[in-house]
């Protein structure tokens, strides 16, 4: 009787407790943990997924979003930015003693190969870091990057036009955007950007989804490139050899001014950012040309008309730059140019116009 009441007495707590203590006593506490760890085991499983995530987040921002090799794949605004640096990269930079740094208008004029032809310089002395749409911006930065890299840097042809130095609109550019750091973008913002460009600092996938999201479009038709295009032969980007419908029109010239000086602000994070390039340049004794390449008479007619006031404080700061770094500045003439022959739009030169800017710069800053 007494060992059935003892096994009895047992049996019940065992299974609502749990395991047996050593003693034979249950011990509740072990059940108490197994449950935590049970509750725990998806709580594990959703950190993991989350900090996998947080370093797949990280790593594409590091290697792939903020890389201008990444866009250069489908060079836009900002791949060209790329494409420019696997060029250099190709050069011999001991060689180059003369760069040019502008927009569009000095990728067209201000051709390497041309100006060593003129000069009697070989080809590889030069380089041009010219951007497409370049601003003041672009062209400070541009030059940040490689400035260790030329250490027989003599000349620096500086091509300057009205737009370069807008700061309106500055916040809005994916070139600014690529380059531009925190302190940078605070002086870009304004009650209608601060989110963005706050937001495209943090995550760059954000800040330049255009960019990409062209890439991904360009993907689908099977025009992305295999791989960065190296531009050796012309020691920067090529020159552009489309022609703009209309392009040689009264109209195009107007509404190209219109665009350049749309609430026109000279004073802000571009300009800025161009006079500490001047100083730079300044300190290392290297010598500063700033030359304005030849537009057509319809473009000087359209900025004459609608924005001489602008158009007067742009030569003014221009001229209060280059006396104050020592820069020689000087606005080529058209005159010798025909506009039909030597032009590809209103603001751009074609090769032949090209050849007699060529032949300009050569024969009055590097002769």
């Amino acid at each position: 009787m007494t060992s059935s009441t003892s096994n009895s007495s047992v049996g019940p707590e065992k299974e609502a407790g749990g395991s047996d203590s050593p003693d034979g006593f249950v011990n509740r506490a072990d059940g108490s943990r197994q449950a935590r760890s049970r509750r725990r085991g998806p709580l594990r499983r959703i950190g993991l997924g989350l900090l996998v995530f947080a370093l797949l987040v990280t790593g594409l921002e590091i290697f792939v979003f903020r890389s201008a090799a990444f866009y250069a794949h489908a060079p836009g605004f900002v791949g060209q930015i790329g494409e420019v640096e696997a060029t250099f990269d190709a050069e011999d930079e001991a060689k180059i003693h003369t760069i040019i740094l502008g927009d569009s208008m000095s990728r067209d004029g201000l051709r390497p190969t041309l100006l060593a032809k003129a000069s009697g310089e070989p080809a590889d002395a030069f380089f041009n870091f010219s951007l497409s749409g370049g601003s003041a911006f672009d062209m400070a930065h541009m030059y940040a990057s490689v400035e260790d890299r030329l250490p027989n840097l003599q000349t620096a042809i500086v091509a300057v036009q009205e737009h370069q130095f807008n700061n309106d609109d500055a916040g809005t550019d994916s070139k600014f955007r690529y380059y531009a750091n925190l302190q940078e973008r605070f002086q870009a913002m304004n009650a209608h950007n601060y989110g963005e460009l706050l937001m495209g600092w943090t995550l760059k996938s954000y800040d330049l989804r255009g960019e990409w999201r062209k890439m991904v479009d360009k993907y689908g038709t099977g025009d992305l490139y295999d791989r960065v295009r190296v531009y050796k032969d012309e020691h920067g980007l090529p020159a552009d050899p489309t022609y703009p419908p209309k392009g040689k029109t009264k109209r195009y010239a107007e509404a190209t001014a219109e665009r350049w000086f749309a609430d026109y602000e000279p004073d802000g994070v571009r300009t800025k950012a161009f006079e500490q390039m001047l100083r730079k340049l300044h300190k290392r004794g290297v010598r500063i040309v700033m030359v304005q390449l030849p537009r057509s008479d319809y473009f000087e007619q359209a900025v004459g008309s609608g924005y001489a006031a602008d158009e007067r404080e742009f030569q003014d700061l221009m001229g209060r730059l280059a006396k104050r770094y020592e820069a020689e500045y000087a606005r080529i003439p058209n005159d010798s140019l025909d506009f039909e022959r030597e032009f590809r739009d209103t603001n751009h030169v074609n090769p032949e116009g090209a050849q007699w800017v060529g032949d300009y710069v050569a024969r009055t800053y590097l002769n």
